[in-house]
């Protein structure tokens, strides 16, 4: 496949498209998952994988921002939150 071809259709067409397909079985997965086990124990585990992703990307997030991921930064964090 030339360059030209990957960069201009593969990249912006098809890349985004296999990403909500394998995103949706993904979320079908879990759905399945859910609903298999009882309401206490879903619930629970729907607010762990919850909490999960907010703090994946909450991680992202700071690493994105350039911060460097340190103790003193962790620190100041938590005095920022008890504030």
């Amino acid at each position: 496949m030339k360059p030209v071809v990957r960069d201009r259709f593969v990249m912006p067409i098809v890349l985004p498209i296999a990403i909500i397909v394998i995103l949706a079985l993904v979320l079908y997965g879990f759905s399945r998952i859910l609903l298999s086990i009882t309401p206490e124990a879903a619930t629970a585990t729907a607010v762990v994988v919850a909490g999960g992703v907010l703090g994946a990307a909450s991680f992202a997030a700071e690493e994105a921002a350039g911060r460097a991921l340190t103790y003193e930064a962790a620190v100041d964090d938590a005095r920022l939150w008890l504030a």
